[in-house]
């Protein structure tokens, strides 16, 4: 059987434009009737919509990258497209909803909506409380949900690295070439799961297992009187439910809130994915290239990803002190300081939008790559073109965050976080429809990045699912000698 490849349709750069055009309006279009937060579908609704959407991103990368499209690989481009893209969504399902709810039945209650409301439950009827009905009910089913989705949505975030970077830095060793599908992909899954559970393990269990979980059974969920007592009491609790076997916070000391806020982790996870794309896709390889032989390049390329997405995380902390003032966590501040420095004093805010500063290179670095063929692309390292690509990313990751903070919130419902002033009240009641607390609308509005993601998906399908189409179209081998 012939080979074929695939070609730009219409040349460079016109077909990329094209492609970011297309790719643009899908996620504008779908976005106002799903997801905008004063219009959408799941309007208000930080969760379960930012887990479901996170999953759909992991279950492409299984899909993809690990199973090599299997069983539809032989399909034609637009019903490859169609069977993984419904395939990807029955997946994505079946582990937010199956999966995980039986797994925190028996591992890890956060886990599951069921076992968190029910050990809710059992501390209010312990309080000798009365026990919930109603809107109280349904209140604290909502927090249960938020919690096991957002643990989730970590666990998703953990597999945008430790599921890929099997097959860019390790290139599939040690079966890569020496197992079929689906044998290949069943022996990559299974390592990427067991690295996936021990990372996720080491880095959000402890914030989840000492700070959220139980922060949701301690929590006040209602202002009725009857209630009162139920924060103190709770706590006094919770010692009988077994919470002594969570691993400790041990990246507390690493600012002076680090147990309360798992931003600092996330920042420079958020590095840590961007590096690890960045390089096997703009940098073609660059530097881990150097290194030619297994399993000392994954060794390296592992290594130095995570020192690179660190440096990176320092960089954009610096800049933002520029701008802002100093790091809370690396100056001593007064209270007047602090007051006078508002929004812009609070270090969780700072770590939060390192982590929008690298979302921003995402778009311009996938795009270039996947639909501009790194166009102009010459073959080799170190010419004019490959750094052309290695500053253009960045330059384009800037202007792009600057034109995304003035547009964000006319267009898309998301507050620009950067800002240095909050919205008003007036603007957070456009978001929050009678009796919404206005802090419950800020939180959903407040995260710049979640677009970014949405966009991203029309494009990783595309090029994943249906290589390229309909922006390319397969041409054979043989024919191609001929011209």
């Amino acid at each position: 059987m012939a080979g074929h490849a695939i070609k730009p349709r219409w040349g460079q750069p016109m077909t990329g434009i094209i492609a970011f055009v297309v790719f643009t309006l899908i996620a504008w279009v779908t976005w106002f009737i799903i997801g905008d937060p004063a219009k959408g579908i799941f309007r208000l609704y930080e969760q379960p919509f930012t887990a479901f959407l996170a999953m759909m991103i992991v279950v492409g990368v299984w899909q993809h990258i690990i199973f090599g499209d299997w069983p539809f690989s032989a399909l034609k481009p637009l019903q490859r497209g169609i069977a993984m893209t419904v395939t990807n969504l029955v997946i994505s399902y079946i582990m937010i909803y199956v999966v995980f709810e039986a797994l925190g039945n028996t591992i890890l209650p956060f886990w599951s909506e069921h076992t968190m409301l029910s050990m809710k439950l059992k501390l209010i009827e312990a309080a000798k409380l009365p026990a919930p009905t109603g809107a109280m009910l349904e209140e604290i089913t909502e927090q249960a949900m938020d919690t096991k989705m957002a643990s989730i949505t970590f666990w998703v975030v953990t597999g945008f690295v430790t599921y890929p970077f099997w097959a860019i830095m390790w290139q599939k060793w040690p079966f890569a070439g020496k197992l079929s599908q689906p044998a290949a992909g069943i022996c990559e899954w299974s390592i990427t799961t067991v690295i996936t559970m021990v990372v996720y393990g080491i880095f959000v269990v402890p914030h989840f297992g000492n700070v959220a979980f139980p922060g949701f059974l301690k929590s006040a969920f209602t202002l009725d009187p009857a209630y009162a007592s139920y924060t103190a009491e709770a706590a006094k609790l919770l010692g009988t439910f077994g919470f002594t076997g969570y691993t400790p916070i041990w990246y507390a000391d690493l600012a002076p809130i680090g147990a309360k806020n798992y931003l600092y982790i996330f920042a420079i996870y958020e590095w840590t994915v961007i590096v690890l794309f960045l390089a096997a896709n703009t940098w073609q390889g660059w530097p881990w290239n150097y290194v030619k032989t297994q399993p000392l390049r994954g060794l390296v390329g592992t290594v130095g990803m995570v020192l690179l997405a660190w440096v990176f995380t320092k960089a954009t902390m610096a800049f933002i002190a520029m701008q802002w003032g100093p790091i809370p966590w690396d100056t001593a501040l007064d209270a007047a300081t602090a007051k006078e420095m508002g929004v812009r004093g609070t270090w969780g805010l700072r770590t939060y939008h390192t982590a929008s500063i690298a979302a921003a290179t995402i778009m311009p670095f996938l795009m270039w790559h996947h639909f501009f063929d790194d166009w102009p692309n010459q073959p080799g390292m170190w010419n004019v073109g490959w750094w052309v690509r290695f500053v253009g990313v960045f330059a384009l990751a800037g202007v792009w965050m600057f034109i995304w903070y003035k547009i964000c919130w006319p267009a898309f419902g998301i507050w620009p976080g950067l800002s240095t002033a909050g919205p008003t009240l007036a603007q957070i009641h456009e978001l929050a429809p009678h009796g919404t607390p206005p802090g419950t609308a800020f939180q959903v509005m407040n995260k710049p990045p979640i677009w970014i993601f949405w966009w991203i998906i029309p494009l990783l399908f595309s090029d994943w699912f249906m290589h390229k189409w309909p922006f390319y179209v397969e041409e054979h081998e043989h024919s191609e000698a001929h011209h």
